[in-house]
C-alpha cells in the first residue's frame, strides 16, 4: 500500500527505515532520517549508474531550514509516484539519468536568476534564498520548523 499524496501537488513520502548501503561501500551508511516522518521531495533521480543506489531523492530538509537535502536512497521511503502533479517535469540529463524535479526549481528556470543557483543557495545569497523560499511557499511546502 503506497503513501497517498491527497490534495497536495508536492510528492511526499514517509520514511520507513534509516538503514541502507552507503553511496559506494559495502556497509550501511548513516542516513539521518526519522522513521514515520513525512518528507516533501524536490527531485527524484533514477538511472544512476555509479554507486549502490540507482534511484535517489532530494527533499526539503526541515532540520536545515528547508534547504535541499543531499541525495538519499529512495528505498528509505514509501512514496506514491502514480500521480505526479504538473508542478514537476521529467528530464533526461547528459548521463542518461531520468530526473523528476519541480519545474520552477529546474536549471532552466533558475539559471537566468543566477548561473550557479544551487551553489549560492548554500552560501546564503539573499536574492537566491528569496527566490527559493518564494517558490517553496507558492507550491505549498509547509515552511514551519
Amino acid at each position: 500500500m503506497g503513501f497517498k499524496m491527497g490534495d497536495s501537488k508536492i510528492i511526499k513520502g514517509i520514511c520507513i527505515k534509516t538503514n541502507a548501503l552507503d553511496y559506494f561501500g559495502n556497509e550501511d551508511g548513516k542516513w539521518f532520517l526519522e522513521v514515520g516522518k513525512e518528507y516533501e521531495f524536490l527531485s527524484i533521480r533514477s538511472g544512476i549508474k555509479e554507486g549502490n543506489h540507482a534511484t535517489m531523492v532530494v527533499y526539503a530538509d526541515k532540520i536545515n531550514d528547508y534547504r535541499p537535502s543531499g541525495l538519499e536512497p529512495i528505498e528509505l521511503f514509501e512514496i506514491d509516484l502514480d500521480n505526479i502533479s504538473e508542478i514537476y517535469h521529467t528530464i533526461t540529463n547528459s548521463d542518461n539519468e531520468t530526473i523528476i524535479e519541480i519545474e520552477a526549481l529546474s536549471d532552466k528556470h533558475l539559471n537566468p536568476i543566477h548561473d550557479a543557483f544551487w551553489e549560492v543557495l548554500f552560501n546564503e545569497d539573499e536574492k537566491v534564498n528569496k527566490v527559493y523560499f518564494e517558490i517553496l511557499d507558492r507550491l505549498g511546502f509547509r515552511l514551519v520548523l
